[in-house]
């Protein structure tokens, strides 16, 4: 399944295998089923659906903290964060489990709105 970025939906379309590496996002979710004050752990998943294995060069996990009535900007302003996993390897058909800790300290109160949707919470990225 693949993920639709900036809707948070998923669809169940796979795209075709490529006589060459294809990774992309399959997956995006928090460790906790309950969002907690401190630092967000979100797991996030990377497949490669080509033929041939594949190398990350470059990869970024963005997290955004609006009001609900913000709309996110047509093309995604990704907060630069080190590639750390720059150089890992996934074979065709395999899925490489990859975990974005936040660098910030989420308060109390920044869960409450969360959770009484006053706030939204935005995760996206990509990986090349």
């Amino acid at each position: 399944m693949a993920l639709d970025r900036f809707a948070g939906k998923q669809s169940k379309e796979e795209p075709p295998p490529l006589n060459r590496p294809y990774i992309s996002i399959v997956a995006i979710a928090f460790s906790n089923i309950v969002i907690c004050p401190g630092h967000f752990t979100i797991r996030w998943d990377i497949k490669n659906s080509g033929l041939l294995p594949a190398q990350v060069s470059e990869a970024n996990m963005t997290l955004g903290f609006e009001t609900k009535d913000s709309k996110l900007p047509e093309t995604p302003k990704y907060v630069p964060s080190p590639h750390v996993l720059a150089g890992v390897s996934v074979v065709p058909g395999e899925t490489f489990n990859a975990t974005f800790t936040t660098t910030r300290v989420f308060s109390p109160a920044d869960v409450a709105m969360i959770n009484k949707g006053v706030s939204v919470l935005y995760v996206f990225g990509y990986v090349k």
